[in-house]
């Protein structure tokens, strides 16, 4: 199951990259040709995309936290996971601004965080209820059903989130 939890964590990220830094786009040549330009913000929560955008940047790093978890194997501490994730999550925005594909924000970087730290902590207490194989096994299917959930959505126009690039 390690090497199964890797390969997610893996796709997991990719997913994460296609969406922060492509936004689900379909086709990528149009969309860095449509890229609108840079903004920065570093006042947190000012700014910022709503509460919706908020909570969707929780979720979108749950998975991947508690991703990071599983895949680390008999580590169960959760600074090494933290410091990834929040690693991940500077590289993103700092990507964003060099490559001007959206607004790099400090709130995005903590909101990542926040959810990553839940995805940590879902996977720690669940392995205590449940036990270790069975937690991870509900973490990589977490994974896996949001990377389709997300395309499913982005491609079919569902919740009326289509993304149209010509």
């Amino acid at each position: 199951m390690k090497i199964f939890s890797r390969l997610v964590l893996v796709l997991y990220f990719l997913f994460l990259t296609w969406l922060i830094l492509f936004k689900l786009s379909p086709n990528l040549p149009a969309f860095i040709a449509s890229a609108a330009g840079r903004s920065l913000n570093l006042v947190p929560f000012a700014g910022s995309g709503g509460l919706t955008e908020i909570a969707l940047n929780v979720v979108a790093f749950v998975p991947y936290g508690g991703l990071l978890v599983v895949s680390m194997g008999r580590s169960r501490k959760f600074a090494p996971q933290l410091l990834i994730a929040a690693i991940t999550s500077v590289s993103y925005e700092v990507l964003q601004y060099i490559f001007a594909v959206g607004a790099t924000d400090i709130t995005d970087v903590m909101t990542n965080v926040l959810g990553a730290l839940l995805g940590i902590g879902i996977v720690l207490f669940s392995e205590k209820l449940v036990g270790r194989k069975t937690a991870s096994f509900i973490m990589i299917c977490l994974g896996l059903i949001m990377i389709l959930g997300a395309v499913l959505v982005s491609q079919t126009g569902l919740l009326g989130l289509r993304i149209r690039f010509k």
